[in-house]
């Protein structure tokens, strides 16, 4: 283990421990220090849950579309990390989601008494069927070099997570799309706004595993590889920020509008700094530079993806939030005052410090499944 490997587990544990004193204490007390309440009933937590949403689905799908559509085959030998990856991030995605739920041990009643006309009921059951498919495609590919049967099944799973996943990320995008009291999520634009989000993030996650876990790393092939999945990526992220400026301007154009007021908040409110920042510059701008120079490395490459994928994460909390702390009406704000009655939301120290526990829970299940793979002779990923 190298001195980068050990800092990336140090770093990892400590925020695992330090966060997890967080969700003991949420636990304990409730959704008490929560900053969310009755006017924003939905705040970091929901949309750290959305986030990772899109990231496992996302690179899934274009994982398994670039291979068995597009028939990029050379991508196969990352694909042990990429099913590992995706089940690991869908567990993270139900832990955060379990944390910002009021009744939590309620859950079983979904499966025993499902509601099938709300998009939560399918939310959660696609939710339980990609996790078992995940899972037993895995085993299946792990079994493939000395089962040639198992190889066949793991293709027939594989291509099953393109319809399911699409499926999934558009039911999450359709539970908010339902919310007619929100015109800015209402309609059909949300779900496939989550999934051109998720395919967006997901080709950026293919290439960046395929950079770390490719066992023919710094070969001409594997250069050569990584420059098409970086051009996938540029080109899926100028066609997402397109279709993004398109439908703003739109919205921004129709007036004093509840949506043109919620862009306005989303482009200059409180937390817009996280999206200008974060998102904007080193998720968007930053990458398109590196991804259009003239011959990129593979360095540049990788680096260009891991920002796509990290400046994604301040785009599901501003879309969330920025519609909820928009009052239904002007007099709202006076008619009633207490705890929970507030459209001032930002996240307390709680909820930075669960989230924080998610992803260190996530960032040393990959760590451990790499060390897993690595000892039944998967290609070894270098963090």
């Amino acid at each position: 283990m190298n001195v980068r490997t050990k800092s990336h587990w140090g770093i990892a544990v400590s925020a695992f421990v330090i966060g997890g004193a967080a969700v003991v204490f949420r636990l304990l007390t409730g959704h008490r220090h929560a900053d969310y309440g009755s006017y924003v009933p939905w705040g970091l937590w929901v949309g750290v849950y959305v986030y990772l949403v899109w990231l496992e689905v996302g690179t899934l799908v274009v994982f398994a579309g670039l291979v068995h559509v597009f028939g990029m085959k050379r991508l196969e030998t990352a694909r042990k990390h990429v099913l590992l990856f995706g089940g690991i991030v869908l567990l993270g995605a139900l832990a955060q989601i379990g944390l910002d739920l009021g009744h939590l041990p309620r859950f079983w009643r979904t499966f025993v008494t499902p509601n099938f006309s709300a998009p939560m009921t399918w939310m959660i059951w696609l939710h339980t069927i990609y996790l078992v498919i995940l899972g037993t495609e895995l085993r299946f590919a792990l079994r493939a070099e000395s089962e040639p049967t198992a190889e066949r099944r793991a293709h027939q799973l594989s291509v099953l997570t393109i319809p399911f996943g699409a499926v999934l990320v558009s039911v999450v995008g359709a539970v908010f799309g339902v919310e007619s009291s929100r015109p800015l999520w209402s309609g059909m634009a949300l779900p496939l706004f989550f999934l051109l989000s998720s395919l967006v993030i997901g080709s950026a996650m293919v290439t960046l595993v395929y950079a770390l876990a490719a066992p023919d790393r710094g070969s001409a092939a594997h250069t050569e590889t990584m420059r098409l999945l970086g051009r996938i990526v540029l080109g899926l992220v100028l066609f997402g920020a397109f279709a993004v400026v398109v439908n703003v301007a739109t919205i921004l154009s129709s007036g004093a509008t509840a949506s043109a007021e919620s862009v306005r908040t989303l482009l200059g409110g409180r937390h817009s700094w996280s999206l200008w920042l974060v998102h904007v510059l080193f998720g968007l701008a930053l990458p398109v530079w590196l991804l259009t120079r003239r011959v990129p490395s593979r360095r540049a490459l990788a680096t260009a993806a891991g920002l796509v994928v990290l400046g994604f994460m301040a785009v599901p909390v501003n879309l969330i939030v920025a519609p909820l702390v928009q009052p239904e009406f002007a007099a709202l704000p006076a008619a009633y005052s207490g705890p929970g009655l507030s459209f001032g939301y930002f996240p307390t120290a709680v909820e930075w410090l669960v989230s924080m526990w998610v992803l260190a829970a996530v960032t040393l299940g990959l760590l451990v499944g790499s060390r897993w793979l690595r000892r039944r002779g998967a290609a070894v990923v270098q963090p």
